[in-house]
């Protein structure tokens, strides 16, 4: 029994000793990477919402309604980029549209606020449902 105790010791001092599953940690608030299915469309939407009071706000869609269809007859991919400002679990930002044509072309400038209701869901101002 002391042989056994001993090996669990030294496993466990190791950090070697498997105590179960283990989740990442997931950031608290809007910060952090985000994902949704265009309610309108069903495109793939990613946004990634950095730190601090005045975040960089990313999202990418790979079918924007907004930007129409390329020449093969799919809608084009879209990047929305702008800085917020984060108030509470609240970040409301002026997103610049570029739709991914050649050459890019920035189509509108939107605003948005993103509201984190809990640390893996979050609602847009536009009525978008979005989870980590």
């Amino acid at each position: 029994m002391v042989k056994k105790f001993a090996i669990v010791a030294v496993l466990g001092t190791l950090g070697l000793l498997w105590v179960g599953p283990s989740a990442a940690a997931v950031p608290s608030g809007p910060q952090g990477h985000w994902t949704a299915t265009d309610r309108v469309d069903g495109s793939d939407l990613q946004l990634t919402i950095g730190g601090g009071r005045n975040p960089q706000v990313t999202l990418r869609d790979n079918g924007g309604t907004i930007c129409g269809p390329d020449a093969s007859g799919e809608l084009m991919a879209v990047i929305a980029r702008g800085r917020g400002v984060r108030t509470g679990d609240d970040v409301t930002v002026d997103l610049t549209v570029t739709c991914l044509s050649s050459p890019p072309t920035t189509v509108a400038v939107i605003p948005v606020t993103f509201s984190a209701s809990s640390n893996r869901m979050m609602t847009d101002s536009t009525g978008q449902d979005w989870a980590r």
